[in-house]
């Protein structure tokens, strides 16, 4: 009765999966369940009821005087209750199977939408930068002054660091504060010393921040204050815990000033992306203060 046992737990389990495997071909646990609980049914009730029957009648049904009916039903109720439990096993299988590659594939779909996310926000930044700086440089030119030659020097550094970086979400904060120098020069050249910005150098090491973030704040920065002799742009850097501060004075321009707005929105919808912290904002009539969340390893997209 042993030997009997095994062959029909081995028949069995082949039957059951050979018909999950070839349901499996056509539908998907995760996407089409009530298929998949159709096909099994019809597979139990169909196909296994029907050749569990015969297979069982013509191997005991024939031998009345050693098997009864009842031992027969037995038979016929183990063999179902074997089928029942493989199938819950092997259909167990694909559906995690399948769960898996979906959650593979969801995974994969959100990384490329917040890798073209952070594309197209990164792409406003490089026309809105070389916009800002032409009217300087026409200006420099026309007036053959002797800045004009360093001007376009430095100008060019800090384009040919938008291009290197331009494919990384996120850069060592020691080369954004390179590409730094660059653009304070560019700064000193239009606003001469009405514009003072500080910061201790030592101070920023191995971190990351997203890209262009302190090209886009000094901006943010000159572009929504008066800078005069007697009103001048003071602009802090500094590290508090987890963050970057950068604090500038408050000195508003008119309310009518245009806006392109590239700038803090750019960099808050990027830290949304790449940062499980937000960027912080706090604003009072004296000061305005960006609050940068440090990224100390590649971050994660969520």
């Amino acid at each position: 009765m042993l030997l009997y046992y095994c062959i029909t737990f081995f028949v069995i389990y082949e039957l059951i999966e050979f018909g999950v495997r070839k349901f499996n071909k056509s539908y998907n646990w995760i996407a089409q369940p009530y298929k998949m609980v159709a096909a099994n049914t019809a597979l139990i009730v169909l196909v296994f009821l029907p050749l569990n029957y015969i297979a069982v009648e013509l191997n005991f049904g024939s031998f009345p005087e050693r098997y009864s009916r009842s031992q027969i039903y037995f038979l016929k109720l183990n063999n179902l209750f074997t089928a029942l439990l493989i199938l819950l096993y092997i259909n167990s299988k694909y559906f995690f199977s399948s769960w898996e590659k979906s959650v593979i594939k969801t995974q994969e779909i959100s990384k490329q939408q917040v890798k073209q996310e952070l594309l197209a926000l990164k792409n406003q930044i490089n026309p809105h930068f070389l916009f800002n700086n032409l009217n300087t440089l026409t200006h420099l030119v026309s007036e053959q002054k002797p800045e004009a030659e360093a001007y376009i020097l430095e100008l060019s550094n800090i384009y040919r660091y938008l291009l290197d970086e331009k494919k990384a979400d996120l850069v060592a904060i020691e080369k954004e504060l390179s590409m730094l120098h660059s653009l304070l020069y560019l700064l000193k050249i239009k606003h001469g010393e009405n514009i003072q910005f500080t910061y201790h150098e030592t101070d920023f090491k191995n971190f990351k921040i997203a890209t262009f973030t302190l090209q886009l704040l000094l901006e943010n920065a000159v572009k929504h204050n008066v800078i005069t002799r007697e009103d001048k742009l003071y602009i802090e850097m500094y590290m508090e815990e987890s963050y970057m501060v950068i604090k500038n004075n408050v000195l508003k321009k008119p309310n009518n000033v245009y806006s392109s707005g590239i700038g803090l929105d750019n960099i808050i919808s990027r830290y949304k992306l790449l940062s499980k912290n937000n960027v912080l904002i706090e604003e009072s009539e004296a000061h305005f203060i960006v609050k940068i969340p440090v990224i100390t390893h590649e971050s994660t997209y969520s």
